[in-house]
């Protein structure tokens, strides 16, 4: 690969009608990065690219997110994204309720010899996490923190930046019972040496010395990991599996019933669908192979695995903080339209969380007057928001428009799921 060069320096005016470049009022001073032109991008759609650039930056700068800075990307506060799931009001964090787990005590590696500033001598540390496997697949969360091989490893950190993310550094070999594995490696500038850091960051590889060093301490640890974590993930299996597979009766019944509903207004990126569809095919080519499933778990996810391939929009309903902070909100990619229940608000905590077992078993079941007293107080807080905007007669249009939307919208919904409605 050739190095990355710096352009030599030209002096531009921002282009200041059209941004808003005065986004913190806490601070006088910042960077500004614009991209007026790409050259052959790989994502064609401009929300494509942003979210691409979005996930890239909250992962590769989230200790200085974590720190207090802020970046904003096209005006949106860019969130912090932890994929060791340790860093506190992380989405990850945030997602599941809990960090992982620290699996003993850091490995601390001092160079004293090494030239540097101040009184600590420069040094390696090395941790290693178990991620909270218990919660994630309780939440069904594995696809949304993209549990696999391809995750788990090393997380290379230089000063407060990522360099390096889900590497294995020749160190263990990856394998299924390592999914719940990853490690954050930190190390100052003074010690570039030992990591044969390049002058753009984006290549590294590790000093044989230093190597020695941490498969002498690692290699114990791996063996370790891979039997806990095959243990605990086969508990977490049998106690959650069977009501997280394949998609509910109302994500089938609203999935189902949408092709006879106006025609959806969103243009899906074709690479996002077809990413999708090799995921689905993947999936379904290696489902006759699992054993954590049983048959009929199989034939449900089969059936998704098939929606998702052949058919046309998809509903999934996830339990996962919106960004917005909203108590439910949507979002789309591809052919899938998702609506997200905010784990962090009332209605989730008094309400929706009593109505899927999946979620907390532990709960104590709501009786039926309780359940009819969330829902008028869901339908009253719509109501209020109406109430809210009476004089805004554009607004109170708008409503008017979507409760006929809804109205028609549930009874189709309704009408096609024999479960919801008595013969």
């Amino acid at each position: 690969m050739d190095d990355v060069l710096i352009p030599d320096e030209q002096q531009r005016q921002p282009p200041s009608k059209d941004f808003d470049f005065h986004l913190d009022e806490q601070t006088e001073s910042g960077t500004i990065i614009l991209i007026p032109h790409l050259r052959s991008p790989d994502r064609k759609r401009p929300d494509s690219l942003v979210e691409y650039i979005e996930n890239n930056v909250s992962q590769v700068q989230r200790e200085i997110l974590a720190d207090g800075r802020e970046i904003y990307l096209n005006d949106e506060l860019v969130q912090v994204h932890d994929p060791t799931i340790r860093i506190d009001n992380s989405e990850e964090v945030n997602l599941l309720g809990e960090k992982s787990e620290n699996w003993g005590d850091p490995f601390v590696f001092e160079f004293p010899e090494v030239e540097h500033k101040g009184s600590e001598p420069p040094k390696v540390t090395v941790e290693l996490f178990k991620l909270p496997i218990d919660e994630i697949i309780r939440r069904n969360a594995e696809d949304k923190l993209e549990i696999g091989q391809q995750k788990q490893g090393f997380y290379i950190v230089r000063e407060n930046r990522e360099i390096g993310s889900a590497l294995s550094l020749s160190l263990f070999t990856k394998h299924n019972d390592l999914n719940y594995f990853r490690a954050r490696i930190h190390f100052p500038s003074e010690l570039d040496h030992l990591f044969g850091v390049q002058t753009n960051k984006s290549r590294f590889s590790l000093d044989n010395e230093l190597r020695s060093q941490l498969e002498e301490a690692l290699a114990p640890q791996f063996r370790q990991l891979r039997d806990t974590i095959s243990s605990e993930r086969q508990s977490a299996i049998t106690r959650y599996r069977e009501k997280n597979v394949g998609q509910t009766q109302a994500e089938k019944t609203a999935s189902n019933r949408n092709s006879v509903l106006p025609r959806s207004s969103y243009d899906p990126d074709e690479s996002e669908v077809q990413e999708q569809i090799d995921e689905a095919e993947r999936q379904l080519e290696k489902l006759s192979d699992r054993d954590d499933l049983t048959d009929e778990q199989k034939s449900q996810l089969e059936d998704e695995l098939t929606q998702i391939i052949d058919g046309d929009q998809f509903f999934k309903i996830n339990i996962e903080p919106p960004r917005s902070g909203n108590f439910y909100d949507v979002m789309w990619f591809g052919k899938e339209i998702r609506v997200l229940i905010n784990p962090n608000h009332l209605f989730y905590e008094k309400f929706y969380k009593h109505l899927d077992n999946g979620i907390d078993g532990s709960d104590p079941e709501l009786d039926a007057t309780d359940v009819k007293k969330y829902v008028d107080l869901l339908l009253m807080s719509m109501a209020k928001a109406e109430d809210v905007s009476y004089q805004n007669e554009r607004i109170k249009k708008f409503y008017e428009r979507q409760r006929r939307h809804w109205t028609s919208f549930i009874q189709e919904f309704y009408e096609g799921d024999d479960e919801f409605i008595e013969p």
